[in-house]
Order: C-alpha cells, then structure tokens, then sequence
C-alpha cells in the first residue's frame, strides 16, 4: 500500500496513520465522503479522474456494490485501486446479494488484507430491476446478518467459530431512508443493525428539513453517527428520474417545481442551491455528510468550500 497518510492534507490528524476507520476520523471531527461508481469493466480511469480533483478534500471515498443490480467491478479492487493511487480513505459498499456465507467471508478478509478499513453493509437490490434479470439472488440473509458476520470477522473468528490468523477490524457502516412511508419500522430495522454491531450510518438522500429533523430525532436515542446522504439535483430531468425510478428516494412536488426551469445552468444552479440549503439545515445535528455526485464534481468541490468556510468539521466544544 502507499505510504502516503489517507486524510486528507488540509486537516491532518496526528495519531491516525495509514488508513482510517471511520469511527476512529468521528472521534476526532466531523467528515465529509463522497460516492463514485465503478465502471462496467476493467478501465478505472473515468472513475480514477472522478476521484482526482477531490481525494485531498473529502474524508473517505465511497464505492458502490452493482447499484440496482447492474454488474459493475468490485467495489474492493476500486477502493484498493483508489486508496493506492490517491492516499484518500474508501468505504466500499457490500451487499448480501451476490455472496454466500463462505464467499462474503474470504472478501472481506481479502479486502482488509488490500488496506481497506471501511465498508457499507447492504442487503442489495433486487435482481430483477438489474442487468442480469436471470442471475440468481443469494440473499443468504440481510444487511443485520452481514452485520453480525463482519462483527465475528473483527473479533477473530470465521462464523462457524473457527480462528483466523489475522483478523480484520472494519469500520461498519449501514444504510437507512429518512423518508421511508414506514419511518417507525425503518428506525426500528435500524436499531437492529446497530444492536449487531453497525458504527455509522450513510443515509438516502433527502430534500426537505423536516422529514429530515423527524428522522434525526428518532434515531437519537440510538446514538449511532448519521451520514446525511446530499444528492445535488443537476437538472430536472434527473429529479424527475430519482423521484420515479429509483427505490427510497422521494423529491417533494414543490422542489419538483422549482427545478423545472427549462435551462440547463439554471437547473444546476437551482439543484447546487437546494443542497447547500440542505447541508445548513442539517449541519448542526449529523456527524457527517455523504455526496452523491451524479457526475457533476465541480458542485461537489462547491458544497465542501461551504462546508469549509462555516468550519463544518470541527466538532463542537464539550458543553
């Protein structure tokens, strides 16, 4: 691996060398990741030039797991890929869908042995909605079994109880949706997944305050680091495809509205906007924030110089 520190230049952390946990980079600050999706084949360099403008001004870069179901490459390679070439801390996703027990397991002990530290335990999407309608689901079990197997994992066991010879120690990420119809059973699958041993939680994104400040409010009590998920809105278009194609994502019909302005810089300046409302609204109360660019790294590079001038990182004085 490189010998380079993975934090980023600008806020650097005395103590923490190599890569980070993210649990470990919360005890100390407040952090900002951003989502990249791997390519569907062998060349990584659109991805690799995705990460380039932003690896010294994130946290940790996050690396989906074949979203709905459309093959990509490994989440693991990328991320050890992109730790290598930039010095940035990954967070790949991984999803219960496509691994047996035995399968899953050797992954993660490969992706540990590779130097990655971070990983976003999901059940996976359906099949269905994917590329490969007739491959086979696994779904051994779901993202609170994946939980508890990377949980045995760390504490240096195989999950039939068998010692390893090295063991890994990831930092254990989980998903949820703010805006779920059912919130109270989302909060309670969530508190699930933390009772198995989840440390961090990346959110869905979300496009209103209050369903937001209803969502932090029930998930307090569980005292679980929130991630917010921002997914900057480019055009109208594609708030109108989040809000009807894509599972848990729910644009409110007002914002709809605002985004359909039939230009596309203004569409991009009203979606920039809206985000970095977002990000104020939310700022005071989440550990973090997870960005989704949707292509657009130039309005990533925007929403963290906001981040930065208000000195988002910076964890608040005890009280």
């Amino acid at each position: 691996m490189s010998s380079r520190a993975l934090t980023p230049s600008h806020t650097p952390l005395p103590g923490l060398q190599g890569p980070v946990r993210i649990p470990d980079l919360l005890a100390h600050r407040r952090v900002v990741t951003v989502e990249v999706k791997p390519p569907k084949g062998c060349d990584v360099g659109s991805a690799l030039a995705e990460v380039a403008p932003i690896a010294d001004r994130v946290d940790a870069v996050n690396i989906t797991d074949s979203t709905l179901a459309r093959m990509k490459i490994s989440s693991i390679a990328l991320a050890a890929i992109i730790q290598e070439r930039f010095g940035v801390n990954t967070v790949f996703n991984f999803t219960a869908r496509d691994r047996n027990l035995i399968g899953l397991q050797s992954e993660l002990l490969g992706g540990w042995a590779l130097g990655c530290r971070n990983l976003l335990a999901l059940t996976g999407d359906a099949v269905a909605i994917g590329d490969h309608p007739e491959a086979k689901p696994v779904f051994e079990f779901n993202s609170v079994g994946l939980v508890k197997t990377v949980r045995t994992l760390n504490e240096g066991t195989d999950a039939t109880g068998h010692p390893l010879e090295g063991k890994p120690h990831y930092g254990i990420g989980v998903a949820a949706n703010p805006t779920a119809p059912k919130l109270e059973s989302e909060i309670k699958r969530l508190a699930k997944k933390v009772e198995a041993g989840a440390e961090f939680v990346m959110t869905q994104p979300v496009y209103e305050p209050q369903s937001l400040h209803r969502f932090l409010d029930l998930v307090a009590p569980l005292g679980i680091p929130v991630l917010l998920g921002i997914l900057p809105l480019k055009s109208f278009k594609l708030a109108r495809f989040l809000d009807e194609k894509v599972p848990g994502v729910h644009i409110p019909t007002d914002l709809l509205a605002r985004m359909n302005k039939g230009d596309p810089e203004a569409e991009l300046a009203q979606g920039t906007q809206e985000a970095m409302a977002m990000l104020d609204a939310a700022r005071d109360r989440v550990a973090g924030f997870h960005i989704m660019p949707a292509g657009h790294t130039g309005v990533v590079l925007a929403l963290v110089d906001h981040l930065d001038r208000v000195g988002f990182r910076a964890l608040p004085p005890p009280q």
